[in-house]
């Protein structure tokens, strides 16, 4: 495949930064909604993870602390979008997990990166903790949720299935190559397809962060405008909506309003 993965890395390292702003941007304006601050940081730690792996040439011990960096910040944002949701459903964010993907992520590229070299473990084991990380932000947003959140949370899980399907298969790829045949810029149709797919699924779920930040934002305010601030009652204005609905659904049904099964 003619595509070059250092200028899928660069593009893609300067998206993720750009959005790494527009999330700060936003954080400033969403009130008590939690999660957007640490959605911003994971893409600035995507950002440059890739950057620094933009710079690793040869195996030498230079290069090597190089691709345990980028490595490390990689692992490091993804958690980050992990504890990012956890926090945005208003769940208690768990940060030994996200210590716990740093400290494995660095550890595994210290050792198959600088002191016992082997180029195709080192990318198996990393592309099995990213599909791991991925796989459990995908059972987090995958759940039975009311509209319109359920849209964004099932765009966004779905993205993350397939970046889990990406990392997978890149293990599966990677396992079965010869020892020592991978290389992060091996002219093989394996990297630039798989960075290609996963690049552009991560942009998807940067997509489906702020598409679910707007529905969170719109469901709270039609909340604030139908309901009574002070006892949390339905104020005149639904009041009189939730008649409308409940008559048209007692003609649908041929039942009297008055009846008990036409109550709410």
């Amino acid at each position: 495949m003619d595509l070059d993965i250092r200028t899928i890395m660069v593009m893609f390292a300067m998206l993720a930064l750009m959005f790494f702003g527009l999330l700060e941007l936003a954080g400033l304006h969403v009130g008590s909604i939690r999660g957007v601050r640490q959605w911003a940081v994971a893409n600035l730690c995507i950002s440059l993870g890739l950057s620094l792996a933009y710079f690793y040439t040869y195996p030498t011990p230079q290069h090597y602390w190089t691709i345990v960096l980028g490595a490390t910040l990689i692992a490091t944002g993804i958690s980050l979008q992990l504890s990012g949701i956890q926090a945005f459903k208003e769940e208690r964010s768990d940060w030994r997990i996200v210590l716990l993907v740093v400290g494995v992520a660095f550890l595994q590229n210290v050792w198959f990166g600088a002191l016992h070299p082997d180029i195709n473990a080192r990318a198996i084991a990393n592309s099995f903790l990213f599909a791991i990380i991925y796989a459990a932000c995908a059972r987090a947003l995958l759940i039975r949720i009311e509209p319109p959140l359920k849209t964004a949370y099932w765009f966004t899980g779905l993205s993350f299935v397939v970046l889990t399907a990406v990392m997978l298969v890149r293990v599966i790829m990677i396992w079965k190559s010869p020892s020592g045949s991978y290389g992060l810029y091996v002219n093989i149709p394996l990297n630039p397809l798989s960075f290609f797919i996963g690049c552009m699924t991560q942009l998807c779920v940067t997509f489906g962060f702020l598409l679910m930040l707007n529905y969170r934002l719109i469901t709270d305010l039609q909340k604030i405008a139908s309901h009574d601030a002070l006892t949390g009652a339905l104020n005149r204005g639904r009041l009189e909506e939730e008649a409308i609905r409940l008559k048209a659904r007692c003609i649908r049904s041929g039942e009297k309003i008055g009846r008990a099964s036409c109550r709410e």
